[in-house]
C-alpha cells in the first residue's frame, strides 16, 4: 500500500506495510514523513503553523479519514515506560479496563464492594456517636480508584525504570496485542529511530516479531532508523523497506533484487552474502554524490589497532569490482 505525503511541491512516496522500514540519512524528511502521518491520523486539530500539513496525506492516490489508523508513537524510553505504567490514557490503563470488565473479576469487586459498605456503616455509627452529625462517604467509583492506582513494577517489585529497553518494548507490544484483540481495529504505531533504543539482534528479534503479528492482527509499524546494520531482511519485509535520502527509495520484492543482482553485478555474484552485504549499504541508496572511501577502512583499521578494538576484514575486492567502483 502505497502512502503520499505532500510538502509543497514536492511528494514524498513510501510503500506501507505491516513491517515498514523507513531507513537512509534524510533524517529531516524522515521527520517531516513522520510527523505529517502522525497528525493526519490524530484527533488534534490543526495549529496555525501546521497548516502545509492540512490534508497532505493519501494512500493510494486517495485522501482517507483521520479514524483510518488508530496510531501510537514511540520515540524513547520514556514512551515506553509511560505506556506500561498506570495513566489516565496509558496502553496499562486501557489492558486494566478490559480485564475489569470480565465476569470474575466483577464477581470479585463486588464481593469486595460489599465488605467496603460494611466497613463504613461501621465507621460511620462510631463517627455520629462520638462526634455528631457527620458520615464518611462511600461509592462504588472508589473502589475502582483504588484499583487504578495500583503501582506497577517488574518482577520481585523491581521499579520499571531499571528494567532492561528490549525487555521494556517486549512487555509494551504483548500489552499492545492484548489491548488490540480485545479491541480490534486498523492500528499504526511508530517507533521512531529506534535503532538508538536497541541492539542490531534485537531489533532483528523485534522485527521477526512485527511479522508473525502484523498480518495476522492488522497491526501496522513504521520503523524508522539510520545506523548501519538496522535494516531487516526477509523476503516478506523487503517490500516494507524504504530508504529516504535525495531520492526515496522503496524496495523492490525479494525475487526481483535476487534477479537484478544476478544480471547485473560485474562479476560472479554469491547469492548467500548480499543480504549482509546490503545491511552495511542500505542507508546510503539514493544519497548524491555519496563517495567511497577504501582508504578510509584502512584508516579506521589502524586508529582501531591502538585502543585494541578489532576489525573483520571481508575478501577484497577482485579487479573487476574495483573497475567497476572507479569507472
Amino acid at each position: 500500500m502505497k502512502i503520499q505525503v505532500a510538502e509543497e511541491e514536492k511528494l514524498h512516496e513510501i510503500e506501507l506495510a505491516p513491517l515498514t522500514q523507513l531507513c537512509g540519512m534524510d533524517l529531516i524528511k524522515k521527520k517531516y514523513i513522520v510527523t505529517s502521518i502522525l497528525k493526519h491520523f490524530s484527533s488534534g486539530r490543526y495549529l496555525e503553523y501546521e497548516k502545509e500539513l492540512l490534508q497532505n496525506v493519501r494512500l493510494e492516490g486517495k485522501t482517507v479519514g483521520r479514524k483510518y489508523f488508530k496510531t501510537y508513537y514511540l520515540r524513547g524510553r520514556e514512551d515506553f515506560i509511560s505506556g506500561i505504567r498506570l495513566g489516565k490514557t496509558s496502553l496499562m490503563m486501557q489492558y486494566l479496563s478490559d480485564q475489569i470488565q470480565k465476569y470474575e473479576c466483577q464477581k470479585s469487586l463486588e464481593e469486595i464492594d460489599g465488605q467496603l459498605h460494611r466497613i463504613f456503616m461501621a465507621l460511620n455509627e462510631g463517627l455520629f456517636a462520638s462526634v455528631g452529625n457527620l458520615e464518611f462517604r462511600y461509592e462504588e467509583k472508589d473502589l475502582f480508584s483504588i484499583v487504578q492506582n495500583t503501582e506497577i513494577c517488574g518482577k520481585d517489585e523491581r521499579p520499571i525504570e531499571l528494567i532492561d529497553m528490549w525487555e521494556l518494548v517486549h512487555m509494551y507490544l504483548g500489552i499492545l496485542l492484548e489491548v488490540h484483540q480485545k479491541n480490534p481495529e486498523k492500528t499504526l504505531i511508530v517507533l521512531e529511530n529506534i535503532d538508538h533504543l536497541l541492539r542490531e539482534d534485537e531489533y532483528a528479534k523485534l522485527c521477526t516479531w512485527i511479522e508473525k503479528v502484523g498480518y495476522k492482527y492488522d497491526l501496522w509499524f513504521l520503523l524508522t532508523t539510520s545506523l548501519p546494520g538496522y535494516v531487516y531482511i526477509t523476503r516478506e519485509s523487503m517490500i516494507g523497506i524504504n530508504i529516504v535520502n535525495d531520492l526515496i527509495y522503496s524496495m523492490p520484492s525479494y525475487d526481483k533484487v535476487c534477479e537484478f543482482l544476478r544480471n547485473s553485478y560485474p562479476c560472479t555474484y554469491l547469492e548467500e552474502e548480499w543480504e549482509m552485504e546490503f545491511q552495511s549499504i542500505a542507508h546510503y541508496i539514493g544519497k548524491e554524490g555519496m563517495a567511497l572511501y577504501p582508504k578510509g577502512m584502512v584508516l579506521l583499521k589502524l586508529f582501531n589497532s591502538t585502543i585494541c578494538v578489532e576489525n573483520v576484514v571481508k575478501n577484497g575486492l577482485n579487479q573487476v569490482e574495483n573497475a567497476f567502483l572507479i569507472h
